[in-house]
């Protein structure tokens, strides 16, 4: 996604219609009570038509698995800074 926004610098337009189709891809995890796990710039692929693809599925959580323990917990600088290994 970095990679995106950096070409996309001078076309705020187009920044402003990636963001909302985050902003969708987000609220589609939150509807369906799911959650990645490890969103950071590298786990979100953005192609040329500006649609989302979320990747590196390995820290999803769904609420089957509530109360198991994580196989990770995902890039330290996207986490909250209180987040401990058996969240």
């Amino acid at each position: 996604m970095n990679l995106v926004v950096e070409d996309l610098l001078t076309d705020p337009l187009r920044i402003e219609v990636m963001a909302h189709k985050v902003l969708e891809v987000l609220g589609q995890l939150r509807a369906a009570e799911v959650a990645h796990g490890d969103l950071q710039n590298g786990n979100l692929l953005i192609d040329d038509d500006l649609n989302v693809r979320l990747v590196d599925l390995d820290g999803v959580w769904v609420p089957s698995l509530n109360g198991s323990p994580p196989d990770e917990t995902g890039h330290v600088c996207f986490q909250h800074p209180r987040r401990a290994s058996n969240h």
